[in-house]
């Protein structure tokens, strides 16, 4: 599937080209393909210079015909394991899925918790982590649409992270957990 452009530029690749870089006291002049838009070029008609998108990653994988197989995850669930978690993970999740047409993330199909004893989740404490949490969830999804998922959010990203493992090892929510 092409890439439909919703926040990257389409064509990763430029033309050969020679371009001069200086900096330093130094220069250096490279010939060949360049990598997607300038990194200073996102006014329209141009946005931001590369990324991809569910259909590219799945398509360089090869996912398309194992999808094809009946092979999307259906049956399964993935245990996310992350620290803090994000406070809107369940609609950014969802609008990822809309944007590109991946089957919604609804309360049948993604659950979110945290291992019992452990304190409240105080999302923000680390801001970093609300995005590992996001790219965790919605990449997971993206590349096995059919699964289930269980986010279980730790409070912090030592030891607390080794508890919601176990808890999601003895209560058996999934097959597979990725620990981020």
């Amino acid at each position: 599937m092409a890439p439909n452009g919703l926040f990257f530029e389409a064509d990763a690749f430029r033309p050969p080209q020679t371009v001069t870089f200086t900096g330093g006291g130094h220069t250096a002049t490279y010939t060949g393909n360049r990598y997607s838009a300038d990194i200073t070029n996102t006014m329209p008609p141009h946005l931001p210079p590369q990324g991809y998108q569910p259909s590219e990653v799945q398509t360089v994988y090869g996912l398309n015909a194992v999808y094809g197989a009946v092979l999307n995850g259906a049956g399964q669930t993935i245990v996310i394991v992350d620290a803090y978690g994000s406070s809107t993970i369940a609609q950014d999740a969802e609008l990822f899925s809309q944007l590109y047409g991946l089957p919604d993330l609804t309360s049948a199909n993604f659950q979110i918790g945290k291992a019992p004893g452990l304190s409240s989740n105080p999302h923000g404490v680390e801001l970093t982590w609300n995005l590992e949490t996001t790219l965790d969830v919605e990449w997971s999804h993206a590349i096995a649409p059919g699964a289930n998922i269980a986010l279980v959010l730790a409070n912090n990203h030592g030891s607390s992270l080794d508890e919601a493992i176990n808890y999601a090892v003895v209560h058996h929510l999934g097959n597979v957990i990725s620990n981020s």
